[in-house]
This record gives C-alpha cells, sequence and structure tokens, in this order.
C-alpha cells in the first residue's frame, strides 16, 4: 500500500519551478503562460522568455514534430541552448546531488533503450500543470 511505499522511498518534490509563470497565469488567468519572464529576447512583452520544459539538455532542440522552436518569440521557444536559464540550471544541480555520478549515462541520447539495471533506482517526473499531463522521462 501507500504507506508502505512511502516508508520505503526516498521523495524530493519541488513544488514550482517556474514563478514568473505562475505569477502570470495567477494575475492574468485566461493566458496559461508556459515561459519564463526573462527580458533578454527581441520579442514584444507577452511573448519574452524560455519555455523551461524545452530548456534540458536531453535531445535539446532535436525533437521533429515535438513543439520546439528556435524562434524565441515562440510560445514553445527552447533557448538560445541547453541550460540557459536559471531555473533550469537549478533543478539539473539539485538533480545531480541526489542521482550518483555512477547512475547518469556520458552519452544519454545514444543509450536510452539501455537499462540501468535492477540496482538502480531512481524517476524524475514533471507534473504538467497547465495542461494537466504527468510527464515522465523517456
Amino acid at each position: 500500500d501507500i504507506t508502505w511505499i512511502l516508508q520505503q522511498t526516498e521523495v524530493h518534490i519541488i513544488f514550482n519551478v517556474n514563478p514568473d509563470s505562475r505569477y502570470i497565469t495567477e494575475t492574468y488567468p485566461k493566458t496559461f503562460w508556459r515561459k519564463n519572464q526573462n527580458p533578454d529576447r527581441n520579442c514584444d512583452a507577452d511573448e519574452i522568455g524560455v519555455d523551461l520544459n524545452r530548456n534540458y539538455d536531453f535531445i535539446w532542440g532535436e525533437l521533429k514534430g515535438a513543439n520546439t522552436s528556435g524562434d524565441e518569440c515562440d510560445n514553445t521557444y527552447h533557448g538560445r541552448n541547453p541550460f540557459s536559464e536559471p531555473e533550469t540550471n537549478t533543478v539539473a544541480d539539485y538533480a545531480k546531488q541526489l542521482f550518483p555520478a555512477e547512475q547518469r549515462r556520458d552519452d544519454p541520447e545514444g543509450s536510452m533503450d539501455v537499462a540501468f539495471g535492477d540496482d538502480v533506482m531512481g524517476i524524475f517526473v514533471d507534473v504538467h500543470a497547465p495542461g494537466g499531463y504527468i510527464i515522465y522521462p523517456w
């Protein structure tokens, strides 16, 4: 049951990685704002920022048809490079503290279909609140 699982499992929760988006969405509920408010872009005020869900390094900007964009004014702009935003850097640094180096791959894209082994445990889950989705890693 859930009590036993939680007694045997270490759980870490980051409730909000994008406070900019949360503020905009709470202030203007019909906007469904997804990007941070990084003003370092040549866009109108309602287009600035980076979609943090697309700013991680795993297959960054390479997924064809995955609704990611290199256009900095697009709603799904993935950033200038992986981890270009402080929010994604913070999450990555935290995850590296939780998951030891031996649980990380030098070439994660090239080894997506290779199991780690029965002794390796851990998962990263993204609860994608605006869409009502739970997105789990590859």
